[in-house]
């Protein structure tokens, strides 16, 4: 088309007024697609023929040098991309598209470029080891880059990070709690732990300073869901204490229960034998009550098998007592110390025989 026009320049000296606007139109085309050679040789040529009208032609022959002006620029832009002069190179495309928008060879250029730059400052953040310096380097990625491929996993980075710091800025099991519960990467799990460990050790050791059933009980509360470390000792030692309010109280059963709890933090004999007396007791109760049995008889024999046992001679009595109700009356006498003993069991006997007849 191009050299169709041309052609019929030279023989025509463009006397057609229509033909020299197709021609207009053709090098505003040429410009826009960035052919600037033909663009060049339709401007000038155009310019030639209006030697009446020196305004029009000098606007073509402006035109004709800001096409050379774009032509200049692309050499050296092509020059500094391929030395991998990139910011030189696209000072100069930058200069192409102010004067063409539209260049296509230009913001392709650009548009890669743009491409590596951000795929250079995500890889920055790939290369730090330290997830601190890589969420730095994500949050400068996103000023960058606010809606780059990789903005949700940086967003991410940054979370984590300001997440972390608001933990360590606290320094609770809240806040740390909270960390665990909001992380969606877990980064620093395990620097979690150690600041739990610290916490749960300098409460420790201020319960054990005030060493009372209360500071053992305020331990307890705040510790049971998180694992304390010292929650077996902490509990210990209000059973401990607590066993001895029921003991002052005379409620053996309970005192023994506690005891029992504790029994791995009794370390002298002033509660040890406490406990033992508890211990005899809830066996006694066990065996003299209206429930009893022969077996819960022989359970506290087996435990307390001599007579200086506090409640033995009543356990005896209840055990002769069952014996009989059975009808073992040869070995209810075994258990039947007194005259009165062997009198009931002898009764006994006799009102056994008298109902089996």
């Amino acid at each position: 088309m191009i050299r169709r026009i041309l052609f019929t320049f030279a023989f025509v000296l463009l006397s057609c007024a229509s033909f020299a606007q197709s021609a207009a139109k053709e090098a505003e085309r040429a410009y826009a697609s960035g052919k600037y050679d033909d663009a060049i040789q339709l401007y000038e040529m155009l310019a030639s023929t209006m030697d009446g009208n020196s305004t029009e032609q000098q606007k073509l022959y402006d035109a004709a040098n800001k096409c050379r002006k774009i032509q200049e620029l692309h050499s050296q832009a092509n020059t500094a991309y391929n030395q991998d002069n990139f910011k030189l190179a696209m000072n100069y495309y930058n200069q192409i598209l102010k004067l063409n928008p539209n260049d296509s060879r230009a913001n392709a250029r650009k548009n890669e470029y743009n491409y590596k730059l951000e795929e250079a400052a995500w890889n920055k953040v790939a290369d730090y080891t330290a997830f601190t310096d890589k969420a730095l380097a994500a949050r400068k990625y996103l000023e960058l880059y606010p809606t780059g491929r990789y903005k949700d996993e940086a967003a991410e980075f940054v979370a984590e990070e300001e997440l972390w710091n608001k933990a360590l800025e606290t320094n609770t099991y809240a806040a740390y709690k909270e960390y665990m519960e909001n992380s969606e990467l877990k980064v620093y799990e395990e620097e979690v732990q150690k600041a739990l460990s610290i916490i749960d050790d300098e409460m420790w050791a201020n319960v054990r300073r005030r060493n009372s059933k209360v500071a053992y009980e305020e331990y307890i509360n705040a510790q049971q869901n998180v694992n304390g470390k010292h929650l077996t000792e902490a509990r210990g030692m209000y059973n401990l204490m607590s066993a001895r309010e029921y003991y002052t109280q005379k409620n053996y059963i309970k005192a023994y229960e506690c005891y029992a709890v504790a029994e791995k933090y009794i370390y002298d004999n002033y509660d040890r034998n406490k406990m033992n007396e508890c211990c005899e007791y809830v066996y006694y109760i066990n065996a003299c009550s209206t429930t009893s049995t022969i077996e819960d008889c022989e359970a506290y024999f087996a435990k307390y098998p001599t007579r200086n046992a506090s409640h033995y001679y009543k356990v005896e009595e209840k055990m002769m007592t069952l014996l009989c109700k059975e009808g073992r009356f040869e070995e209810a006498l075994k258990y039947a110390r007194y005259d009165s003993g062997k009198k009931y069991v002898k009764n006994a006997k006799k009102a056994w025989r008298k109902a089996h007849r």
